[in-house]
């Protein structure tokens, strides 16, 4: 049957989120959403993207200063710490030490592809390390087989750090955005899935000739924009077992 294929989309920086939901946006409205039967799940999905895109812009033209660019290098060098702290962890005399540290280091380098996090534009960086730390602490056990949690603490103040004095800028001196980028995209997210199973409920329900052709540019338009995610993750989970394999060769593993 005919199907709308999974997009990742709610895991994209911003600037690649809004390119995406951008050609969702425009390949709907020319297949005409009257026509396609989703008329109002399109009129949701253009409410919450509006307010994205006015985020988004609001984030873009966000001036740089002095104060922002000190912040910034102060959380670039506790990630710069937590990553050689961790890459020095690989080579350590306990094999279960540089077990952990292996799995760890898998983890902070699916974060520098296709540059490294610290040459990021503010944002992303500061949505980047977020991202990092909480996965970091998904991993507890080896966090603390090498203790790590001393730089990782580190690296989440010093980026909270940049990140409030980034929102005291935006208030006192560019002017407090009316929407906010979290919350617009959790919508965005919403009304675009409930929109892409309405067009499945009605496929199963008319068949698939009234859809084929919006459905299959669709895709499309999915897959480019997976692809280009799995290209700056580095493509990590396909890789993922192969590499925990290597992990364990490297400790002597049977």
């Amino acid at each position: 049957m005919l199907k709308i294929n999974v997009l990742h989309s709610r895991y994209f920086l911003n600037d690649l989120h809004m390119q995406c939901v951008t050609e969702v946006k425009n390949l709907t409205l020319s297949n005409n959403p009257a026509t396609l039967g989703i008329a109002d799940q399109y009129s949701d999905f253009v409410f919450w993207y509006d307010r994205e895109n006015t985020a988004f812009e609001f984030i873009r033209r966000s001036e740089i200063t002095e104060e922002k660019e000190k912040a910034d290098h102060a959380r670039d060098l506790a990630y710069t710490g937590l990553s050689d702290f961790v890459k020095s962890a690989v080579n350590h005399y306990d094999p279960a030490v540089a077990v952990a540290a292996h799995r760890l280091m898998m983890l902070i380098e699916t974060y520098n592809h296709p540059e490294r996090l610290t040459k990021l534009a503010y944002d992303a960086e500061t949505a980047s390390i977020h991202s990092l730390i909480d996965n970091l602490n998904e991993q507890a056990a080896d966090v603390a087989q090498i203790g790590l949690q001393g730089w990782i603490t580190a690296l989440q103040t010093k980026n909270q750090a940049f990140e409030a004095l980034a929102l005291q800028y935006i208030e006192t001196v560019v002017g407090k955005p009316e929407y906010n980028m979290l919350q617009s995209r959790r919508g965005v997210e919403k009304s675009m899935r409930t929109m892409f199973h309405c067009i499945e409920a009605l496929i199963i329900m008319n068949g698939e000739t009234a859809y084929t052709t919006y459905v299959n540019a669709l895709n499309a338009v999915i897959k480019h924009y997976n692809d280009v995610y799995a290209i700056h993750l580095g493509r990590y989970e396909a890789n993922k077992d192969k590499q925990n394999t290597e992990a364990g060769n490297e400790a002597g593993e049977p």
